[in-house]
């Protein structure tokens, strides 16, 4: 078992960037609200058993930019590791940079497994779902659900290969009609080491 400290600093700034004016105050969105988003966590990580894994982490983050957000931070994540499968899950709760409001807020709960055949070939599937608050009074908070599966297969010591595809949805509170989407993303992954 480990102690663990975490601290990051985002700095981010835009030709085109506004505070939030108005009565209340509102985000314009063809300005860019600047970032200096500070994250500092600190927890446990580390084995429980010879096969189970945990990590606790809790701290805060705040952004000095336009977003003035200021929030709890955490993450708990568990996982079984197995010789030849590997399950995870967790939750997540973190603030990140973003153009236009500067700063969102996301809530994430995930789960992955992992499973190895005859050594050469991996499979993996993952699913999350997020829940992202925007700041800077926007009132506009999205949800995102997305799941991947993955196929992977090592060819040579050197080379590998993979076939993937996610399938991700999101939806807003904003009627703007472009933020509404379901996604489908096929991809092939040739993986050469030297």
């Amino acid at each position: 078992t480990a102690a663990v400290l975490d601290a990051t600093f985002d700095y981010r700034t835009y030709y085109n960037r506004q505070r939030p004016g108005g009565t209340p105050p509102m985000v314009d969105p063809s300005s860019n609200l600047q970032a200096l988003l500070l994250k500092v966590m600190g927890g446990l990580s580390g084995l429980i058993t010879s096969r189970i894994s945990t990590l606790l982490m809790v701290g805060g983050g705040g952004d000095w930019g336009g977003s003035n957000a200021a929030t709890f931070l955490a993450q708990a994540e568990v996982a079984y590791l197995g010789s030849e499968f590997t399950v995870r899950g967790g939750y997540l709760r973190t603030l990140n940079p973003v153009p236009v409001f500067g700063t969102f807020g996301q809530d994430r709960g995930y789960l992955e497994a992992k499973a190895t055949l005859i050594g050469r070939v991996s499979l993996r599937g993952f699913g999350s779902f997020d829940y992202i608050t925007y700041y800077s009074n926007a009132g506009r908070n999205d949800y995102i659900v997305s799941a991947i599966a993955e196929v992977a297969v090592q060819i040579v010591s050197f080379f590998s290969a993979s076939v993937s595809y996610t399938l991700s949805y999101r939806g807003s509170t904003d009627p703007f009609a472009g933020i509404n989407f379901l996604r489908h993303e096929p991809a092939i992954l040739l993986t050469l080491t030297y």
